[in-house]
């Protein structure tokens, strides 16, 4: 019998490929913005109670400038400790300081970003390791800074409402757990009366099982924002009669058909789990933008061979290539494909057609067989202007 191992129920015998959509919409103008779009907190174990703690915030180009240094704190309420650090911004390979521009534009379009009107996204990483001083069960590493970004229409008043992220670290009984790690940008724009959907992407080094909860959008520690009226951490944006927006709790994709201009937040709280019991947690604060766009139909990729099955099984030593198809309706557009995150000893290739084809192709081995699925990320961009429709499949 060769070795396999299931997706929803850890079952050792099966292999997984899992494609969850993500989406990136671009192609709509805020105004009157702050800074604040979004953050996410992570940490890597370096053994000796220390840990490479990552803070990413996401920064709207249009509006004030990034913090210097990302001031954290650490809290243990069962040893009663609190701690403070400084997290400088980490430098590229170049070794310059500088946001990652996130955002897309066609040819000859500046964002806000570069000095142009085009909306611009910046990415800042803050990065530095910490030494916990003690070994405790409710280390929470956290990071606050005000304000949320003014022209969010969900919240009560917006301006006035810091962004609070957090994680959670247990280092008792000997424990130096890395935290799940995300491979999607959190920050999304999408199209009134189209589908949006977004997933986390979220992916644990350790092959911990993961579980995903819509979870409050935070002012402080413990302190809900406050939204506005017939607004929640469950209905967080104005959705069409096609549905509510939804959280998959085993897959971490969030989905929804917006039905009006808005910009609205939701946070999503990524449990991980060892041997059953709760070993960490990472929290994910987002900013989508809904909007009238320039785009008619963003481009998709397929699942495997075409077909809307994103997920597949292998047994090890089992040859397997598929075809992933883009789509773009559009007429006059093209598509750029990449994927990204491979699977170790996968190869993708794509050929040089307009709306592209890739071909993955993998032959696992009994050494990869493993409690949680095999991720990896195929992106398609088009070149709409004066910003390209971007979607991410995992």
């Amino acid at each position: 019998m060769k070795n396999k191992t299931t997706f929803v129920l850890p079952l050792k015998k099966w292999f997984i490929l899992t494609f969850f959509l993500t989406l990136s919409l671009l192609g709509y103008k805020t105004t009157n913005a702050s800074h604040f779009a979004g953050a996410d907190m992570t940490y890597t174990c370096l053994g000796n109670n220390q840990y490479l703690v990552t803070m990413v915030f996401y920064r709207d180009c249009s509006g004030v400038g990034e913090p210097n240094a990302a001031n954290i704190i650490a809290t243990a309420a069962s040893c009663q400790q609190s701690l403070n650090f400084a997290l400088p911004k980490k430098a590229n390979a170049s070794g310059f300081v500088n946001g990652a521009i996130i955002s897309s534009t066609c040819s000859g379009v500046l964002s806000t970003c570069e000095g142009g009107s085009a909306f611009g996204l910046r990415k800042w990483v803050y990065e530095g390791v910490i030494t916990l001083s003690t070994p405790c069960n409710d280390w929470i590493v956290s990071y606050s800074l005000c304000c949320r970004n003014t022209a969010i229409s969900t919240l009560a008043s917006p301006g006035a409402e810091a962004l609070y992220t957090e994680t959670l670290i247990k280092n008792n009984n000997g424990l130096c757990n890395n935290s799940p790690q995300f491979s999607v940008n959190p920050i999304g724009f999408a199209c009134i009366n189209q589908p949006f959907n977004f997933n986390q992407g979220a992916v644990d080094p350790d092959g911990d099982s993961l579980a995903y909860e819509l979870d409050d959008p935070l002012n402080l520690s413990g302190t809900p924002v406050v939204f506005a009226a017939g607004f929640s951490k469950n209905n967080p944006f104005s959705t069409t009669v096609a549905g509510p927006f939804t959280l998959n709790g085993t897959t971490g994709a969030a989905s929804f058909t917006p039905n009006s201009q808005q910009v609205g937040v939701f946070a999503v709280k990524v449990k991980e789990f060892r041997n059953g019991n709760l070993i960490g947690y990472v929290r994910r604060d987002m900013q989508i933008i809904v909007g009238n766009c320039g785009n008619n139909i963003l481009p998709t990729a397929s699942g495997f061979s075409g077909t809307t099955n994103y997920v597949a099984n292998i047994c090890a030593g089992e040859s397997f290539c598929s075809s992933i198809n883009a789509v773009d309706p559009d007429a006059n557009q093209t598509v750029l494909m990449t994927a990204n995150n491979l699977i170790n000893g996968a190869t993708f290739t794509v050929n040089n057609a307009a709306i592209p084809t890739g071909t993955f192709c993998w032959t696992p081995t009994p050494a990869d067989v493993a409690n949680n699925p095999h991720q990896f990320t195929v992106r398609v961009q088009d070149n709409a202007c004066p910003n390209n429709g971007v979607q991410i499949f995992s």
